[in-house]
C-alpha cells in the first residue's frame, strides 16, 4: 500500500501573514483542501463542498434520465 503526507497551511479568518515552517521548510498556502471527503475553505464555509455534492448527485440523475428514454424507444418500437 502507498502512503504519503501534504502538508499545507489554511489560514482561517485571520490576517496573521507570517509563514508556517515545518522541518525547515515552508508549508504551501492554500485557499481551500479536501479532508475525508470535504472540501475545507479559509473563511470555514462549506458552500463549494456543497456545490460539489449537489453536482454529483444532479449527473447521477441525468444518467438515469437517459436510461429511461432508451426504454421508451423500445417500446414504441414493438408497436
Amino acid at each position: 500500500m502507498l502512503s504519503y503526507t501534504i502538508y499545507v497551511s489554511l489560514r482561517y479568518n485571520t490576517a496573521y501573514n507570517n509563514r508556517i515552517t515545518l522541518h525547515e521548510e515552508d508549508l504551501e498556502d492554500v485557499k481551500t483542501f479536501t479532508y475525508l471527503d470535504s472540501i475545507i475553505d479559509q473563511h470555514g464555509e462549506s458552500d463549494a463542498d456543497v456545490k460539489t455534492r449537489i453536482d454529483d448527485d444532479d449527473d447521477d440523475d441525468d444518467d438515469d434520465d437517459d436510461d429511461d428514454d432508451d426504454d421508451d424507444d423500445d417500446d414504441d418500437d414493438d408497436d
